[in-house]
């Protein structure tokens, strides 16, 4: 007992600043075991939990935490600790501390190498370490001496190298996270030996594909059959998807691989994956169209296919998706109308079709929508008209973008309605005065709204707007002239 009551006091020193007043508790008044983020047994009355997460602490880790023999579980995520993980908490070895199950040092600023006193940790269950500043490659025998790690979280530090093949011995893996690295090659992970995958993050690392027919990552993925989240985004996978794709899990949720270079045709095989709420394969290079098939997907409530060489129509089945709420196709080459099924979708908060070559009339069913609420956004495209009433119904919608089109619609009703008593009744009254020609200053505002088209190929060009200046300036001057004549007449007559 005294060794750990040592052993926190020594904790406690490394503590520069304690915001929440967290270790206030940490001194003689009381029994340790009752000190603030203390857990001890009940029978041997030594320290097994110490939990300090998001406390704000600032300091840096104590070496003596290797001194306390029963602990089992370090959490202390979320604060301000820096320095390096001390290799002193290797002695949970050498003094038979094998019972080591959890360690949370994650969201703190701690630097240095992959902390090798973990391969002493046989028990180990959790490893979390995400957002902090750790660096160097991970141990090619992860997972040997660690075969019941549930949880490997590593996300945001500085790791490179390989992901170790290794990982595939961690039967009793559930959750792995490696994303926002510098990872790089191929994800040689057998994945199919993990069968209690559930998370699977490896996004913003440079995981490369280099097999020129195929993706084997995903045959090996495909024999995953508790996965519910995959996130593959922000690598150099390239290469084209495998129809393969379609026999993930059926607990398969979010499917996440935007920013990958990937090319080709998306797999109709997609519409297999009835667990989808989310799908994001934007800013890659598909060509072709969307497959009807995606229709079946009818629990996704986002999809994001932006910024892609995607062509065609864009499919009626797009109203099959009664709960989704984000709908992202914008940067495409999709043509044709804007299906009226889109009404269909009770739920959409977001809809972005811009920089497309859409025609034709916008559906009356899309302003039916009063869900929508985040934006939605037509421009860039060629669709014609007037835009109808009806667009006043988005009364929840925060923003709203229809330029670079050819809607008739405010410039339009402003033209018409500048007939040359309006203009003299809208215009500063400073300008009306017997020094201004009326005629002149007409013709300046028409042609303003005439300049002022969103759209360029609907603004009046150049040549004409210097040819009706010149005009309205010819006008102008003379009726400056005949003003001149008159008053030199005046008084020569005197």
């Amino acid at each position: 007992m005294l060794f750990d009551h040592l052993a926190l006091l020594e904790i406690k020193s490394k503590i520069t600043h304690d915001p929440q007043g967290a270790l206030a508790s940490w001194n003689d008044s009381l029994p340790f075991c009752q000190w603030r983020g203390v857990t001890c047994g009940r029978r041997h009355r030594r320290v097994t939990i110490l939990n300090l997460q998001d406390m704000g602490l600032v300091g840096s880790l104590s070496p003596y935490l290797g001194n306390m023999s029963f602990l089992g579980n370090i959490t202390l995520n979320n604060n301000l600790l820096r320095g390096r993980i001390p290799p002193e908490i290797g002695r949970l070895h050498r003094l038979q501390l094998k019972n080591l199950r959890e360690i949370g040092l994650g969201e703190n600023d701690l630097v240095g190498a992959f902390p090798s006193f973990l391969f002493n940790l046989s028990m180990l269950q959790l490893l979390n370490l995400p957002e902090n500043q750790l660096q160097g490659s991970l141990p090619s025998n992860f997972c040997l001496s660690q075969p019941h790690l549930a949880k490997i979280e590593l996300g945001m530090n500085h790791f490179n190298g390989f992901l170790p093949s290794s990982i595939s011995n961690c039967s009793e893996l559930e959750i792995l996270d490696v994303s926002t690295n510098d990872l790089k090659g191929e994800i040689a992970i057998d994945f199919g030996r993990l069968q209690h995958l559930r998370l699977l993050y490896l996004c913003a690392n440079y995981f490369e594909c280099k097999d020129l027919d195929d993706m084997k990552i995903f045959h090996s993925l495909s024999n995953c059959n508790n996965l519910k989240n995959i996130d593959l985004s922000s690598n150099l996978l390239r290469r084209v998807l495998p129809n393969s794709l379609g026999n993930f899990s059926s607990k398969l949720a979010y499917l996440g691989m935007h920013s990958n270079y990937i090319s080709g045709s998306i797999p109709s095989s997609v519409g297999n994956l009835l667990g989808l709420t989310s799908v994001s394969l934007g800013q890659n290079n598909f060509t072709g169209i969307i497959p009807e098939s995606i229709g079946k997907l009818q629990n996704l409530q986002e999809r994001y296919l932006d910024t892609n060489h995607l062509s065609g129509v864009i499919p009626t089945s797009l109203g099959n998706l009664s709960l989704v709420i984000i709908v992202a196709l914008c940067q495409n080459n999709w043509e044709g109308t804007i299906p009226s099924t889109i009404g269909s979708c009770k739920s959409l908060i977001a809809l972005d079709l811009d920089g497309n070559k859409l025609s034709g009339s916008v559906p009356k069913e899309l302003f039916q929508l009063s869900s929508l609420s985040i934006v939605l956004d037509l421009s860039q495209n060629n669709l014609p008209g007037v835009l109808p009433q009806e667009i006043g119904n988005l009364k929840l919608l925060e923003s709203l973008d229809f330029s670079m089109n050819r809607f008739i619609g405010l410039h339009f009703y402003a033209r018409r309605a500048l007939n040359d008593g309006f203009v003299l009744q809208i215009v500063d009254p400073m300008l009306l005065n017997e020094d201004v020609d009326e005629k002149s200053l007409i013709s300046s505002v028409k042609i303003g709204v005439q300049c002022s088209y969103e759209s360029p190929q609907d603004r009046m060009d150049i040549g004409t707007v210097v040819h009706e200046l010149f005009a309205s300036t010819d006008s102008l001057a003379h009726a400056v002239a005949d003003e001149v004549d008159g008053i030199l007449f005046a008084l020569f007559e005197e």
